[in-house]
Formats: structure tokens, sequence, C-alpha cells
């Protein structure tokens, strides 16, 4: 249900894609989440679930109060400082939220 209502709601799915630092230097795969929490960084807003999903969006809105009444503010905001993530694995996500990569 939260996933639905988040998935509407403008977020995307990114735990598990497969990023790169702004340097291009590094790439790393977004560690899934430990807890519930909802926080904003750089005009990216993030939520994260216990069950290790992140979801992500640009910061267009405010974040829904369905969420901000439910979850912690605090926790780790993913593509928020530079970073650029695999297309490809952004675009299944959109398409499929339920995609998983190896």
């Amino acid at each position: 249900m939260v996933e639905n209502f988040l998935k509407n709601s403008g977020f995307v799915r990114v735990d598990g894609l497969t990023v790169s630092d702004f340097l291009m230097k590094q790439n790393f795969i977004i560690e899934k989440s430990d807890k519930d929490f909802y926080d904003e960084n750089n005009s990216i807003q993030a939520v994260g679930l216990a069950s290790g999903r992140i979801w992500v969006r640009p910061a267009l809105e405010e974040i829904p109060t369905l969420v901000t009444d439910s979850f912690k503010r605090g926790g780790f905001v993913p593509l928020s400082n530079g970073e650029s993530v695999n297309t490809f694995q952004l675009l299944k996500r959109v398409a499929n939220s339920d995609c998983e990569f190896k």
C-alpha cells in the first residue's frame, strides 16, 4: 500500500541501482534501508522502508503527510550529491518498481 502511494506520488525505487560518484571515479550500489525514514537533501526527497526499499523524487512539492506522520526524519538521500545513476537501470525501475539487478 505505501509503495503504491509512493509510486503514484512520483517516487522511483532506487535501492540496488549502480551509481557513480560526482567525479565518475567510483561506482557503488545504493544499499538497502534498514528502517522507515524520510528526508530531503539538495532538492531530492527520499523515503526508506524497513523492508529495504528506498524511493526518491525531485522536491517539487512537500513530502506527503502520510509519510511525515508515519516515519521519522533522518536517513541517507541517494542521488542528492551529484551522483550519476545507470540510466538503463533507472528506466527499468520507472517501468517496474519490482525489477531487481544482479
